[in-house]
């Protein structure tokens, strides 16, 4: 991350796929890996579940629906031969009615049969059926149970009418039947067919056959037929041969689905075919001859045949629903038992697995924890070939080699504890030596005082000693009367000057000697480093005082040299002066004291110069064992610092999440490295390659101007152009003020807080800052909190940096 903005790298937006994914990924981070695997299982088993109860139920419903066509199957065997007995008793009571006397025992008993027929069908629709057909039957029962009484018309047309009119609602009941239980509907073609056949086809059929045969069993009774009657009964022979056709037809379908036609066809046909030639042959004559009985007899019989080809299709589309029946139940077994045997086996295998795969991840959790409590020592041991195993395999490794890298850095950090314990009594040693000098430093001020005050008082005495002189001026013009004591007091004052003027030299001398001294003080004092600006202010307020020391006795040189002209002037005017030599004597004589007041203060002033030098020298023994104790702090540092190296290096094969503070400084000078190779322009785009070597994790580098203007931003490009205080959470006058701090100085790391995008707060930074030219500083930043940032510049040798100046 860069100092001036903790915006994260452009990041393409998720894909569809990811966004699918996410919420699984959620769910999965928050659970146990236990509750992870009963997922996987309930997601396996559901759907399997699922699948089985979908097949089950399809199976069920397939075995119900043929159930139901069994059952609608068995009812049609009670309707076909309760058709079959009404169309007998159409036919024989036809023939009763239209004076065939000889019918009447014969309808009589199918009158028997009929009611027989009856009962039949009503017992099996009586029973448990999974359908009703109670909205059809009761009103059709009530009818055939009349017609089984001889409840009929007398009229034999309507009587006619009245049974053909029950054989239509046979065959519409057996319609309703083939629908409600389902046998319309079969599902397979072998079975539609022949279903097609036994329920849609016989009973058309029959009923054709038991036209022809009750219409032309009354005719040939009543020996005349009108021509209504006659191509009535022509009309059923049509019809006997176009169900013939369609019975054929259906039976050649069943065959191509790999059915075998029942071998009552082809006799049927032949039958159907002969009596439907009889119809023609004997109705299509213009005299109508023929016994009734014969003829009916002759119908009875195709009739009979096609109730035999009925009999063998229905047991036919029995066989075929039973069959698929049996291959339901069957496939319903395999499906269960399949299933059931699949279950064990993913028990089996989902137990297996669990057992393995936990066990694995017991001792990979167990290793890693050992290896977190700093249990380098225990060997972790996953058995397999899986990735379990490989990751068990490399955790032992890492294991291995963590070992041997923290026997490694304990060896060298033994070692740096050794010279810091070197360095820490050096610097105690210093500290004694450095309270030494104080002390020594405190006694050179008293000193220094005690000179500034004789200096004070030496100043005083002569500014009296110039008023006195004044006073004495005065009196010599008075002294005339003295003038030869006055010339002994003048030769007298004028040794006494001689003799000030050399204790003024001496003082000079001594001012100067304290310069010199007090200039060599300072010149230590920078020589002892941190350890001496003490000093060399002490020194520099000597300096000052022997410099005013000098002054204040060149001023004393002076007045006495204004003296010596005067004592000159007055030796010429003598003669004048006379009188006033005794009191020029007198003043003589207090300046005399003065002057010894001057000399006693001079000799003090010397003492304490004596002193200053002594406690100097005093000073410079100290500053040069200083010195000596501060190589020796240099060689244990030296020595810390290639220990502090081996560590560095003991550690640098490991890769972090985040940058660290050495890679963020290395990244700034491999790219000050590549601007001066390949210019500018190419480095600049070199540093925005989000897949460069410039862009590491979140390690980027930055550059702006004076005035916080981007010029480079490793993440984002888009951002050059913008400023600093755009940047969100940053303070951003003082980070560029300590920016180019830091740049000034030669590099240095800088301190400050900003917006963190990956967690939203504010976070402590810190980054490299070198000077990129004279209007720009490049750097790349870390985070405090993810990267242990290492001040080597703590550890450099003063002579080895650029530039330490601290900026937090």
């Amino acid at each position: 991350m860069t100092a001036a903005t903790e915006t994260a790298p452009t990041r393409t937006s998720p894909g569809p796929a990811a966004r699918l994914l996410r919420p699984g990924l959620r769910l999965m981070r928050r659970l146990t890996m236990a509750q992870k695997l009963g997922i996987v299982a309930l997601s396996l088993l559901l759907p399997l579940i699922g699948m089985m109860a979908h097949v089950l139920h399809a199976q069920w419903a397939l075995h119900q629906y043929s159930s139901r066509e069994l059952a609608g199957l068995d009812v049609h065997e009670a309707i076909v031969p309760l058709v079959v007995e009404v169309q007998k008793h159409r036919g024989l009571t036809n023939r009763v009615l239209s004076g065939d006397a000889g019918a009447t025992r014969a309808r009589d008993d199918v009158r028997a049969a009929l009611r027989a027929a009856v009962d039949t069908l009503d017992r099996r629709l009586a029973g448990p059926l999974p359908y009703a057909l109670d909205d059809f039957w009761p009103l059709l029962r009530e009818d055939l149970s009349g017609l089984a009484l001889g409840r009929h018309p007398a009229v034999p047309a309507e009587a006619f009418d009245e049974h053909s009119r029950l054989v239509e609602a046979l065959r519409q009941l057996a319609a309703l039947n083939g629908e409600r239980s389902g046998l319309v509907l079969d599902p397979e073609p072998r079975s539609y067919f022949l279903m097609d056949v036994a329920v849609n086809q016989m009973i058309p059929l029959i009923e054709a056959v038991g036209l022809g045969r009750g219409l032309g069993a009354g005719v040939l009774a009543r020996r005349q037929a009108a021509p209504a009657e006659r191509a009535e009964v022509l009309g059923t022979a049509s019809m006997l041969t176009r169900g013939a056709v369609d019975i054929g037809l259906r039976f050649a379908a069943f065959e191509r689905a790999g059915g075998a036609i029942p071998g009552s066809w082809a006799p049927t046909r032949d039958v159907l075919s002969g009596y439907a030639g009889l119809l023609r042959t004997t109705f299509a004559a213009p005299d109508i001859s023929g016994d009734p009985g014969t003829y009916f007899d002759q119908g009875s019989a195709a009739i009979t045949q096609a109730l035999a080809l009925h009999r063998d299709t229905v047991v036919r589309l029995r066989d075929e629903i039973e069959g698929r029946l049996a291959g339901i139940r069957v496939d319903m077994a395999l499906t269960v038992g399949g299933f059931l045997l699949g279950l064990l086996a993913l028990g089996y295998v989902a137990t297996s697995f669990y057992v393995a795969f936990y066990g694995a991840l017991g001792a990979l959790l167990r290793g890693t924890e050992a290896v977190a409590q700093g249990d380098l020592a225990r060997a972790v041991s996953v058995h397999g070939r899986d990735e379990v195993a490989r990751i068990g395999g490399t955790v032992d490794a890492m294991s291995r080699s963590l070992s041997a890298m923290v026997a490694h850095i304990r060896s060298n950090a033994s070692r740096v504890s050794m010279s810091g314990t070197l360095l820490a009594d050096g610097s105690a040693r210093l500290s004694e030596r450095t309270e030494a000098q104080a002390a020594s430093l405190r006694e050179s001020v008293d000193a220094v005082r005690e000179l500034s005050a004789a200096a004070a008082g030496t100043a005083q005495s002569a500014r009296e000693l110039d008023a006195l002189t004044g006073d004495l001026t005065e009196r010599s013009q008075h002294a005339g009367r003295t003038m030869a004591e006055t010339v002994r007091a003048m030769h007298a004052l004028q040794d006494a000057s001689a003799r000030v003027a050399e204790i003024v030299g001496t003082i000079d001398d001594l001012a100067f000697q304290t310069g010199m001294l007090a200039l060599n003080a300072s010149i230590e004092a920078a020589r002892a480093g941190e350890s001496g600006k003490g000093f060399a202010v002490v020194a520099g307020e000597v300096r000052q005082l022997a410099q005013r020391s000098a002054e204040s006795a060149e001023a004393i040189r002076t007045l006495i040299l204004g003296a010596t002209d005067q004592v000159q002037i007055s030796s010429s005017q003598l003669g004048a002066a006379s009188e006033a030599m005794d009191g020029i004597a007198q003043g003589v004589r207090e300046v005399a004291g003065r002057l010894r007041a001057i000399a006693d203060a001079s000799t003090q002033q010397s003492h304490a110069l004596d002193h200053v030098t002594a406690s100097i020298g005093s000073l410079d023994d100290i500053t040069r064992q200083n010195a000596a104790l501060v190589e020796q702090t240099a060689t244990a540092s030296n020595a810390l610092l290639e220990r502090a190296a081996a560590l560095r290096d003991a550690v640098a094969s490991v890769r972090l999440r985040h940058g660290s503070a050495d890679e963020a400084r290395d990244l700034v000078e491999r790219a000050l490295e590549h601007l001066r190779s390949a210019g500018l322009d190419a480095a600049l785009r070199d540093i925005h390659d989000p897949h460069g070597s410039f862009v590491d994790r979140d390690l980027y580098l930055f550059a702006f101007d004076r005035d916080g203007r981007y010029l480079a931003f490793g993440s984002m490009p888009h951002f050059v152009g913008r400023s600093l205080h755009d940047v969100p959470g940053l303070d951003a006058p003082r980070f560029l003020a300590d920016a180019w701090a830091a740049a000034d100085a030669g590099g240095n790391w800088v301190h400050y807080e900003v917006l963190n995008p990956a967690t939203g707060q504010i976070a402590a930074k810190e980054s490299w800052i070198v000077a990129l030219d004279d209007d720009h500083v490049i750097g790349c930043g870390v985070y405090r909190e993810a990267a242990t940032v290492q001040r080597a510049d703590a550890f450099i040798a003063p002579t080895a940096r650029r530039g330490t100046a601290a900026i937090a």
